[in-house]
């Protein structure tokens, strides 16, 4: 009798050469299943149990194509298909937010963090004004490069500005209190 979904036949005995050959298909079949298992599309109600990390998302998602997966307890990261990262660490409400932005031109990194500071903001409950005038007042003078490390206080929390590498990044840091 054939099984659903396969052919008729006895399983393969564990030892053998075709069971031997088989393993590394199995193995890709298994990993490409297990790859998509913690990314998803849109935020879940589970992924976000803050309210506003779920909206913060969900804008993230619409607006930059991020996209979300869980990287551990009370841990999420989103990727954009530019390379763009949001690390969110904690649980509601959420006690680190680190942006991560490629570092390929400083010109474009300055401007493509200062383009997700909104969000980086509505995550953290933080104003936008001084946190964007945090970071701004961090990139002063800054030329490009890695090995800047600024620190700042907006509203109670760090704010550390830092380029590091290889490979090269820049990242914004907010940490709660």
């Amino acid at each position: 009798m054939a099984r659903p979904g396969g052919s008729a036949g006895a399983a393969l005995p564990l030892g053998s050469a075709a069971a031997r050959s088989a393993w590394p298909s199995l193995t890709a079949i298994v990993v490409a299943g297990c790859s998509g298992l913690g990314t998803t599309a849109s935020p879940s109600p589970t992924l976000f149990h803050d309210t506003a990390l779920a909206a913060v998302s969900a804008q993230l998602q619409a607006e930059r194509g991020m996209r979300f997966a869980v990287a551990g307890p009370h841990h999420v990261v989103g990727t954009t298909p530019d390379g763009v990262e949001l690390d969110l660490v904690g649980a509601d409400p959420v006690e680190q937010v680190v942006l991560s932005v490629p570092l390929d031109n400083a010109g474009a990194a300055e401007r493509t963090a200062r383009a997700y500071l909104p969000y980086v903001a509505d995550a953290t409950g933080l104003p936008e004004v001084p946190l964007a005038a945090a970071v701004t007042d961090a990139l002063r003078g800054w030329a490009g490069g890695v090995g800047l490390r600024k620190h700042a206080t907006v509203d109670g929390r760090a704010v550390r500005v830092e380029t590091s590498g290889p490979p090269a990044y820049m990242l914004v840091v907010v940490t709660a209190p």
